[in-house]
């Protein structure tokens, strides 16, 4: 390829440009690249413009690599997300101060107030002396906690949202899905839509259940089809040294059959391959023959 038919010389400076392969018109969005090269000088430009032109190179190998969204993906993301945003609200419950927690924040304020001789009419420094033992002491109201309030307004809101099909409080959500899976979804598209909706409704769900425990309530259940189907599969990531890259790094390391180094290098060349494509936090435990087929088609 020749780096001449990339430089583009616009006004006093120059830029560089690249055709967007046919294959890859649909998921960037565009049929041609251009970036200001923020030089007017040629040689200078010559040598920046290799440096854009790999860059974009490399993205293109990276877009091919990953596969588009499919129906499974779009009906396995509402569960996937529900358990997580739970496993979520139960990590955060535990790490609910206790009454003894409480006691020696105020301890600790109060000997702070002591030491530097508080000014009772002074609020903000009562607010800075305090406000450890403030954030301890809402945090074990429950109910009427401001992380329960908040939990109460962002339910109401989703729910508008849901009713007008509206998803960009969650898209931050269907990027990290998205991610986690090694998969695209573009941007205006039907699946992209229904994969965002389906995330939407299932934090609605995720946050009647939180709702729900604040009043001591554990045994709720998701009403919406969506998350509560039987049999729906889930995408959970794999734990602490069980991704496939892992499992692969200590089968190495033994090498209970004495393969040789090489054969071993390009094992894991295809695995990376592999992983490229199903994504790093692929549990071994959930691989199937259907996604072994799926990644021959690349």
């Amino acid at each position: 390829m020749s780096l001449a038919s990339n430089l583009v010389r616009r006004g006093g400076a120059y830029s560089a440009r690249l055709r967007v392969p046919a294959d890859l018109v649909e998921r960037i969005g565009r049929k041609e690249l251009t970036k200001g090269l923020g030089t007017s000088d040629p040689h200078e430009a010559k040598r920046r413009v290799r440096i854009v032109v790999d860059g974009w190179l490399r993205q293109f190998d990276e877009f091919r690599r990953q596969r588009l969204v499919t129906d499974e993906d779009i009906a396995a993301a509402p569960g996937t997300h529900y358990d997580a945003a739970l496993l979520r609200d139960d990590q955060a419950r535990a790490r609910i101060p206790s009454e003894a927690d409480l006691e020696a924040a105020i301890e600790r304020a109060t000997r702070e107030a002591e030491r530097i001789g508080l000014d009772p009419k002074n609020a903000f420094a009562i607010l800075d002396v305090g406000l450890e033992a403030m954030m301890i002491a809402d945090a074990r109201k429950g109910a009427a906690s401001m992380a329960a309030k908040s939990r109460l307004t962002r339910r109401d809101i989703l729910r508008e949202h849901l009713s007008k099909g509206e998803t960009v409080l969650v898209e931050h959500e269907t990027d990290a899905f998205l991610s986690r899976n090694n998969v695209v979804a573009l941007h205006g598209s039907k699946e992209r839509n229904a994969l965002s909706l389906g995330i939407l409704r299932a934090e609605i769900e995720a946050l009647e259940r939180a709702i729900e425990r604040e009043q001591g309530n554990y045994a709720g259940e998701p009403r919406d089809s969506i998350v509560k189907a039987k049999g729906a599969p889930r995408i959970s990531p794999a734990a602490d040294g069980e991704t496939i890259l892992e499992i692969f790094a200590i089968y190495r390391a033994e090498n209970p059959r004495g393969v040789k180094s090489d054969t071993l290098n390009q094992a894991r060349r295809d695995i990376g391959w592999f992983v490229d494509l199903v994504g790093d936090q692929m549990p071994v435990t959930a691989i199937t023959k259907k996604t072994c087929a799926s990644s021959k088609r690349f």
